[in-house]
């Protein structure tokens, strides 16, 4: 899954205002999140340290997927 994939999902996607992505990752603002996560990969592309911003987008899509009825 590219960023360009996750983008477009997340543009498609009605995003939550909250969510809690794991016992211990509440984010009290999803849009924000998300352009602010795809944002820095985009600045900062091909660089591992930024990684983890990735990541934490792709568990957010399974989340909201896990979701739909």
């Amino acid at each position: 899954m590219t960023l360009s994939d996750l983008e477009i999902y997340f543009k498609k996607t009605e995003l939550p205002k909250t969510i809690e992505l794991s016992s211990f990752e509440f984010v009290s603002d999803v849009p924000k999140m998300v352009d602010s996560h795809i944002s820095i990969l985009k600045a900062n592309s091909g660089n591992g340290v930024y990684l983890p911003y990735y990541k934490r987008l792709v568990r957010l899509r399974v989340k909201l997927e896990q979701k739909k009825p």
